[in-house]
């Protein structure tokens, strides 16, 4: 009886090992599948799926982000002390190098990039016509760090005005001038009515 046994227990096992393999190849097959199919999504939608996956490797590292003030509270009078100075005119913060310079030498550009002006006036129709530059007391011992970051500035036309303190609006008036403008080979679109 044994031999019977085993006679049929080897018809059948045969067939169903078979069976078994079958139905694992066809497993693999359609996670492969699956997968296949959610590397192209990522593909046509990259940010969707980039963003979480980078938040959560964050999280996982204990690196969290958080909400901050566009101005910091030294820079938040002296902007408004530009916005009383020109009415006349926009007065853009915190203005990224690369929205007011540009190059064809990527090398320059790298070593640009990454620097923001800390206030620029503009003309209504945005056309940016002085920089401001705030050295609060977190300048102290930048001023060669200060000098090549005016000079990218001014290589390009841009006259660059730097304040310690927070100039009244006699000063202010006084130091950005249409002449200081010209002088610094700007063509400033001012109006006679309103001082700039």
């Amino acid at each position: 009886m044994t031999d019977i046994s085993n006679q049929i227990l080897r018809a059948v096992s045969l067939p169903l090992f078979n069976m078994a393999m079958i139905f694992i190849i066809g497993l693999l097959l359609v996670a492969m599948a699956a997968t296949y199919w959610q590397i192209l999504r990522q593909r046509k939608n990259p940010d969707k799926y980039r963003t979480a996956e980078v938040f959560a490797s964050l999280r996982a590292v204990g690196i969290s982000t958080r909400k901050r003030l566009v101005l910091t509270m030294r820079e938040q009078p002296m902007y408004g002390q530009l916005v009383k100075a020109f009415p006349a005119h926009v007065v853009l913060a915190q203005v990224s190098f690369s929205a007011l310079l540009d190059t064809n030498d990527q090398s320059v550009r790298n070593r640009y990039c990454r620097k923001y002006a800390d206030f620029v006036i503009c003309t209504k129709a945005f056309g940016a016509i002085a920089i401001i530059e705030y050295d609060d007391s977190s300048h102290k011992g930048r001023g060669k760090e200060d000098a090549a970051r005016d000079a990218f500035l001014i290589a390009a036309g841009y006259p660059v005005f730097r304040y310690t303190t927070i100039p009244d609006l006699q000063k202010l008036r006084q130091d950005i001038t249409p002449e200081t403008l010209k002088f610094a080979g700007m063509t400033p679109q001012v109006s006679t009515a309103e001082p700039i």
